[in-house]
């Protein structure tokens, strides 16, 4: 993790440091409560597969229309007559009419609408944004040309049985009837039906077996990082932010006069819950601009807005010589007690960062900071580096080093804490970080 190994510890608290191109489909007139982003994949599956007869000449889908919705309103449901937009959506794949019935509803936030291409087996790829308050997608394409046959989802939510955001969702498509002209054949201006029908699945029936039409992918892209804080040190920059739902990590980036951000001054931070980073080895009097970015599943949300700070001249004080905590392989874990380490005036927020969180993993559980070693044996150190909050805002950060070893040959993993409890005995007091 570039920029933690370098940083120094400090051994006390000082003035302010002493630390420690995807097109959008979705046009929206109002949002209520933070949201978060989806990037959307559309894919056809008209094949002989999933109509065994075979692919009439000039198969496609229409213009993907819908919108997103709280749970007090449905455009289209199976068992229930077609509204006018969904009529004219199934015989002709036209959108203006559920486009304004979905504009009129009260409980619609956005229209989303999104151009496929590439015939049956065509794709089209957009954003959705949806908030905890309207947490639903109805969207809908005809299967073109047909008599009034679609594929759609009505009411869709992206949040889970918990309550969170799905990180990914995906969805098979299967053809409907809107049950509002008569055919049976991939031809278009039937007759209309009579007395009216009403919606129903028509799936594994007539031109269709149980193969999908058609499939949806989410995958969820992490929100716009907010509240980035910078506190100047000596030779470097703390950095904190407010977490964001459904990130798995963060980027931290910055820059000085007309630099460019870029991938070569970036600190990556692990876990989605660790919302600081110190940025070191910077020219002390000069000012830098730093931003943050969330990433989830390799998916990178917005940048946040800038901040700026510049680090001072101050010399740091050298790291005091000691043994490192050692731990062994294999995912074994080892509880270091914060305030023991920083001092009992310090509080909360606490922030962590591993040098190498491949080999030793960390962890926040309140005031204990747990250390798991990697699960497939492997060897070797790296350097943790723990931020804490004083009582006056005061930030001071500690770094120290672990030590990844196999375990003795026949001694039991039991005994683990004996062993390190003996080494401790000869070590450092129990204030040292390095203890």
């Amino acid at each position: 993790m570039p920029g933690w190994e370098a940083w120094e510890p400090r051994r006390r608290f000082h003035t302010l440091l002493a630390w420690g191109a995807l097109g959008v489909a979705t046009v929206a007139w109002s949002q209520s409560g933070a949201g978060v982003t989806y990037d959307v994949t559309f894919e056809g599956n008209w094949t002989t597969a999933s109509t065994p007869g075979g692919v009439v000449p000039g198969a496609h889908f229409t213009t993907l229309i819908g919108g997103i919705h709280d749970g007090d309103v449905s455009f289209w449901r199976s068992g229930e007559t077609a509204s006018p937009g969904i009529e004219a959506m199934a015989e002709t794949g036209a959108t203006g009419g559920l486009r304004a019935e979905i504009v009129a509803s009260s409980h619609a936030v956005a229209v989303v609408q999104q151009r496929v291409s590439g015939g049956g087996t065509g794709s089209a790829t957009f954003r959705i944004d949806v908030t905890a308050s309207h947490p639903l997608l109805t969207l809908t394409s005809m299967i073109g040309p047909s008599p009034d046959w679609f594929v759609g989802v009505s009411g869709l939510s992206l949040l889970d049985d918990d309550g969170s955001w799905c990180a990914e969702r995906r969805i098979d498509l299967f053809p409907y009837d809107a049950g509002t002209e008569d055919g049976t054949e991939f031809t278009l201006s039937n007759p209309d039906t009579r007395p009216r029908g009403v919606i129903h699945s028509i799936r594994g029936t007539g031109k269709f077996s149980e193969e999908p039409m058609a499939r949806l992918r989410f995958e969820l892209r992490p929100g716009r990082v907010t509240g980035v804080n910078v506190t100047a040190g000596a030779g470097g920059l703390a950095v904190s932010w407010d977490e964001v739902p459904g990130a798995d990590s963060y980027r931290v980036q910055w820059r000085s006069g007309t630099e460019a951000f870029d991938a070569a001054r970036e600190l990556f931070v692990a876990g989605g819950d660790v919302t600081s980073g110190v940025i070191s080895g910077l020219e002390p009097g000069i000012e830098y601009s730093v931003r943050v970015v969330a990433t989830s599943g390799g998916l990178l949300g917005p940048p946040s807005e800038v901040a700026t700070g510049t680090p001072s001249e101050e010399t740091a004080e050298a790291a005091p010589e000691g043994s490192a905590r050692e731990i062994f392989s294999g995912g074994d874990r080892a509880e270091v007690d914060l305030p023991m380490l920083f001092g009992r005036g310090v509080t909360a927020p606490y922030g962590a960062a591993s040098s190498a969180p491949d080999l030793v993993a960390v962890a926040l559980d309140g005031r204990r900071l747990l250390l798991t070693s990697a699960r497939d044996g492997s060897e070797g150190e790296a350097t943790i580096t723990v931020t804490a909050t004083d009582a006056k805002g005061g930030m001071v950060a500690m770094s120290f080093r672990v030590r990844v070893t196999a375990l003795p040959s026949g001694v039991l993993r039991g005994w683990r804490g004996v062993l390190v409890q003996k080494r401790d005995e000869t070590d450092e007091p129990a204030q040292d970080p390095n203890r």
